[in-house]
């Protein structure tokens, strides 16, 4: 839809659009009366509409069948004649950037791209673009931290920068805020000094997928991942040592005790599917792991996640890969180090657990997950140490959705992550999980971990290179160095200014 506000956004008109299969996306105006908005109709595919009366009417300008599906188009203009825009064609499993040019005003647009040998098929999703006041020199910027510029008015194009499109899995701060690391797909390791301001790749010499990361200091820690794959640090990341699992299932759960003690879980199922969990121990700093046996284990069972309180009492949760249709999930805990795992909770109804939290101590617990035919319960609570476990149902129509990642700042404080129809969603509780509500963080990408350094600091990491932090509770998200975020960039006096845009909110 179309709205204007004349007060200053005390209150909104409605102008046009509104239907079901109208999105508008790009939106310019060359004055208060002429103005055009861009998007997709569900009978013209790609559309831009006019105004030239402040918006009481809006001519259709119908571009291409070709365009269908057009996502985040972005339009501009540097005159009253010459304009710009840009989008992303869906095309299934891929997609293709385009671009086009007017020079009458709309009435028209040529084609600039796509042309083979100018930008790739990458996924820039949310796109924009503005160019400068000569017409010639241009700036698109979208996802995936891509910007690429042009210095002949969109003729040819060039990336500035190109970011990484890795997937990331977990983060860990394990003292304060200042030092912490990441961990994804292909073998990256990001470790930032600096509050997530800049992160640097550190290199293991493998390029198997790292699912978890933990350290019990700034110096001292573990990665594990995809086959068994389980690296050592002692020096900040500097170097990395390979360990051997004694594995080749997928590990996505390590937890550190001490410089002699950790556990590693996992399973085929963690990540696709296969056969039963797997809980590992050492007590030699790693160079020794030993298989525990877990009760009740079966295929498309996998050891989601662990928590310790100390060498010897923990919890393990299980759960199937989230594609899985069935359900498998159990709460598992020791009391010996492993030497036995008792069935800690064991669900009355189908469900699968991928995350365990205790934040203040042994008697508060939160396990995140999915559970009852329908999806009506995401998280249960203990408040007896694992005596007894209750539901929390979680509002809003998001039905069966994994909740993949779940962290808590104190026993009322807490956030959790999942999907929820084409888009992933984050929620926050205040009330120790009576309530939860949107955070305005919701984005393409999936929430693979959330670390919450305390009430205000909270990061979180997911698909296409995704590294976000706020440091106001959730109101607002800042885009780390290694991104994925949307992107704005202004003409200012002349100047190229870049913006940084969350959920409406320019930064």
């Amino acid at each position: 839809m179309i709205i204007k506000t004349t007060n200053g956004g005390s209150s909104w008109q409605m102008l046009a659009g509104g239907g079901a299969y109208e999105r508008y996306h790009g939106l310019y105006f060359i004055d208060n009366q002429t103005g055009y908005v861009a998007g997709y109709d569900q009978t013209n595919g790609l559309t831009i509409r006019k105004t030239t009366n402040g918006g009481i009417s809006w001519s259709h300008y119908p571009v291409n069948h070709w365009y269908y599906y057009a996502m985040k188009v972005g339009i501009d203009f540097v005159n009253q004649n010459t304009g710009y825009a840009v989008g992303y064609k869906y095309l299934g499993n891929s997609g293709q950037v385009f671009i086009l040019k007017t020079t009458n005003a709309g009435s028209n647009w040529n084609t600039l791209l796509p042309v083979s040998g100018q930008l790739p098929d990458y996924n820039f999703m949310d796109m924009d673009l503005k160019f400068l006041v000569s017409h010639q020199i241009g700036y698109i910027v979208g996802g995936l931290g891509k910007i690429a510029k042009t210095t002949d008015g969109g003729t040819t194009w060039n990336f500035l920068n190109k970011g990484t499109e890795a997937n990331f899995y977990a983060i860990d701060f394990p003292e304060t805020d200042q030092i912490g690391y990441a961990v994804g797909d292909s073998g990256y390791i990001l470790k930032t000094t600096d509050s997530g301001t800049n992160w640097v790749r550190q290199f293991t010499g493998s390029g198997l997928s790292f699912y978890d990361v933990d350290f019990i200091n700034n110096q001292f820690g573990f990665a594990v991942g995809a086959r068994g794959v389980c690296f050592k640090t002692t020096n900040g990341g500097a170097t990395w040592i390979p360990k051997n699992s004694n594995t080749t299932e997928n590990l996505c759960a390590v937890k550190v005790i001490d410089a002699q003690v950790a556990y590693i879980g996992g399973g085929t199922g963690a990540i696709s599917g296969g056969v039963s969990g797997v809980i590992l121990k050492t007590t030699n700093g790693g160079d020794a792991w030993i298989s525990q046996t877990i009760p009740n284990n079966s295929p498309e069972r996998s050891i989601q996640d662990l928590f310790f309180f100390n060498a010897d009492t923990g919890y393990a949760v299980s759960g199937a890969a989230p594609t899985y249709g069935g359900g498998v999930g159990l709460i598992y805990k020791t009391t010996n180090g492993g030497q036995t795992w008792s069935i800690n909770y064991s669900p009355s109804m189908i469900a699968n657990f991928y995350a365990i939290d205790f934040p203040e101590n042994s008697q508060v617990g939160y396990v995140a997950g999915i559970m009852g035919s329908s999806g009506q319960y995401k998280v249960i609570k203990t408040t007896n140490g694992g005596v007894s476990w209750t539901p929390q149902g979680v509002e809003g129509p998001d039905g069966i959705a994994n909740v993949t990642s779940m962290s808590f700042a104190n026993n009322l404080v807490g956030y959790i992550g999942y999907r929820s129809g084409g888009y992933h969603i984050m929620r926050k509780t205040t009330n120790g999980g009576a309530n939860w509500f949107v955070m305005n963080t919701t984005t393409w990408h999936h929430y693979y971990d959330i670390e919450v350094i305390n009430e205000n600091i909270v990061y979180t990491v997911g698909t296409g290179g995704m590294i976000r932090k706020t440091t106001n509770g959730g109101s607002v998200w800042i885009a780390e160095e290694k991104k994925d975020e949307r992107f704005e960039v202004e003409n200012s006096n002349g100047s190229l200014v870049v913006f940084r845009i969350h959920s409406g909110i320019t930064l």
